[in-house]
């Protein structure tokens, strides 16, 4: 009961110095934050501000940025009345503006063409981007607005793609859109020249070089002849067909049942003994190795053809 009767004699003296000035509410008022005031409506004659208790009393919700809202004179009147102030002047209507940034789609375009710029790995004369599907007009608060590629972007630049954009100001996310592109590469592949048999070791007339769009390639294609000549083909590929990553995989550089050197190192000690490799396996592959002095068998990693590492 107290605290309503403190609240009440404040109020009190804010009108009552309120009463001092002359108030009115002008045909345009604008505002920066999400709701409406009454002391945001009232304006003093003499420059005066309005009491700050009145800064407390809602009215509505402001627009979105860059937006109005109409507000009609016998609402506001009602509510001036409401807190003793009803011989305030009110124009037959109030237009509330909140001003605003508004986010062209060009802003998140521009971003992810760079964002491919710096993730291709082809000069900048080999592809080009192409816009399938951007965004409307986005309406934010004041300010400088900045845009990135919402993480983790898409795996694969050739061909269509998705990009979520973030747009941010000071450091904070204000809104966010997808954008969908087309990728067009032109670039150097490898086929088939005949049917390739799982299992078989490529040679240099395994392979027709050719020109292609690799938005039109499905997977990740193999640019690198180096990459491809003495690999193993892990699955029937038919004449014709782009070689690409998963249908080949490296050599192996050690057989099954050759001897190896086991080397094991950690800081400065190194130790090394004799093996017999288990299991064929290429470089970087995980295998099996006898240990040729205590007869244990050990997973190891292909360094090259005559060694293997034992990782700690």
């Amino acid at each position: 009961m107290k605290l309503r009767l403190t609240a009440a004699l404040l109020l009190f003296a804010a009108l009552a110095f309120a009463g001092e000035a002359h108030w009115t509410v002008p045909e345009r008022v604008q505002v920066h934050a999400e709701k409406v005031f009454l002391a945001d409506l009232l304006v003093s004659a003499d420059g005066r501000p309005a009491p700050s208790e009145l800064a407390t009393i809602f009215i509505t919700r402001a627009p979105d940025p860059g937006g109005t809202r109409i507000l009609t004179g016998p609402f506001i009147h009602t509510r001036l009345q409401a807190v003793g102030l009803g011989d305030v002047t009110v124009p037959a209507e109030v237009r509330i503006e909140r001003p605003g940034t508004v986010i062209e789609s060009a802003l998140g375009e521009a971003a992810v063409r760079e964002y491919i710029r710096q993730h291709a790995t082809w000069s900048t004369d080999q592809y080009e981007v192409k816009i399938l599907r951007t965004h409307a007009p986005l309406h934010v608060d004041e300010g400088e607005v900045t845009a990135r590629i919402g993480e983790p972007g898409p795996r694969r630049l050739a061909g269509q793609a998705s990009y979520q954009i973030e747009y941010v100001q000071n450091g904070r996310r204000v809104a966010q859109a997808m954008i969908a592109v087309e990728v067009h590469v032109k670039a150097t592949v490898y086929r088939a020249a005949h049917q390739l048999r799982h299992g078989a070791v490529l040679t240099e007339t395994d392979l027709t070089e050719t020109e292609v769009d690799l938005a039109n390639v499905t997977g990740e294609p193999i640019t690198d002849r180096s990459q491809l000549v003495g690999a193993r083909v892990t699955r029937t590929v038919h004449e014709g067909d782009v070689l690409v990553a998963g249908s080949v995989k490296p050599a192996p550089v050690v057989a099954c049942g050759e001897a190896v050197m086991i080397v094991a190192q950690r800081g400065c000690v190194m130790v090394r003994a004799f093996g017999i490799a288990q299991q064929g396996g290429a470089v970087g592959d995980m295998i099996k190795v006898k240990n040729s002095q205590s007869n244990k068998v050990i997973l190891a990693r292909v360094v090259d053809s005559h060694t293997v590492q034992v990782p700690f």
